[in-house]
């Protein structure tokens, strides 16, 4: 079994575990307001199982193939992709937290442009017009369409 299949059937897991959780958790959610979770996990479910089934299908059919040509460059946890990966898992963490923080303002000012930099996204203005257009976009769609306020953080509230 390669290490991206074995990748495959955890994340599948995974995701059928996650699932489940939010399906069973819908039922406590009062209203309309339980369809969009429940018609979601019951989604990922299915996807979660297709994958698994994908996986376990291309094991068997390739099984003979796999245990000549398996290499550490399939290895999904080895080069400089993953540790690309992890850093930017890290940056969106660091601005989850923040987000509590300062609010979402001024971490997404500080968060998208870093997260160009980091990616080696070129072109300043880029930068402005996205973090800005995004800023506003989101804005106009919470506060102004559906009047829910964005977190202002603990620090300005």
């Amino acid at each position: 079994m390669t290490i991206k299949s074995q990748t495959n059937l955890l994340v599948s897991a995974i995701v059928l575990i996650i699932s489940i959780f939010v399906f069973i958790s819908t039922f406590n959610i009062n209203g309309g307001a339980a369809y969009f979770p429940f018609g979601l996990s019951i989604l990922l479910g299915l996807l979660s199982i297709i994958l698994m089934v994908n996986s376990l299908e291309f094991v068997k059919i390739n099984k003979h193939y796999l245990k000549d040509n398996v290499t550490k460059r399939d290895n999904p946890f080895y080069g400089p992709s993953f540790k690309r990966a992890l850093v930017a898992g890290l940056m969106s963490t660091v601005y989850v937290v923040l987000f509590n923080y300062v609010g979402f303002i001024i971490s997404t000012l500080l968060f998208i442009p870093s997260f160009f930099l980091f990616m080696q996204i070129k072109g300043y203005l880029k930068y402005i017009f996205i973090t800005l257009g995004f800023i506003i976009f989101i804005y106009i769609i919470f506060v102004t369409i559906l009047r829910v306020f964005l977190p202002a953080g603990i620090i300005f509230d």
